[in-house]
């Protein structure tokens, strides 16, 4: 499927479930090329939770869930990571993770979970990350990338409310 580039777009841009659903398929494609084996899909709540749920289900591994929040008002850019990692197994520091977001914008909340995960004992090295889309802009170029975006653009993926 030729999907549209959202590199030059700019404004904003309905995401289809087509759209995700070949963009997911892209990227299990990109990971399973690689061989990198996995023993959890860790999503962040909420924008990954889907992503994340479907892709486990593409590539047999078991899921998990962490969320960030990121503050508003004063402390606004300020971000918290819940200091609980939903998952089957325990963490450690040989457990390969696939951590999956839908997009790098600023790239905070996947550099910041990160941190956290290993906290918890996990190996940053065995930490590897997937967003559907990544902006330029981002503090965190993912592993594996499903499409660039213009940092002008916002996306509104399909399991999104428009404000």
């Amino acid at each position: 499927m030729n999907r549209e580039s959202l590199v030059n777009k700019i404004g904003s841009h309905d995401l289809s479930w087509e759209e995700t659903h070949s963009i997911i398929d892209e990227l299990v494609e990109s990971i399973n090329e690689t061989e990198n084996l996995y023993d959890a899909i860790i999503g962040i709540n909420r924008g990954g939770l889907i992503p994340s749920v479907l892709m486990s289900h593409k590539l047999d591994i078991q899921h998990g869930v962490t969320t960030v929040e990121s503050y508003q008002g004063k402390n606004k850019g300020e971000h918290k990571i819940d200091q609980h990692v939903s998952i089957l197994q325990k963490l450690d520091s040989d457990t390969r993770i696939l951590l999956v977001d839908d997009i790098a914008d600023t790239g905070f909340s996947l550099f910041e979970v990160i941190k956290e995960l290993t906290k918890l004992g996990c190996d940053e090295e065995n930490i590897d990350t997937a967003t559907l889309h990544y902006k330029p802009k981002s503090i965190f170029k993912p592993t594996y990338i499903g499409d660039w975006a213009n940092n002008e653009l916002w996306i509104y993926y399909p399991w999104e409310q428009k404000k």
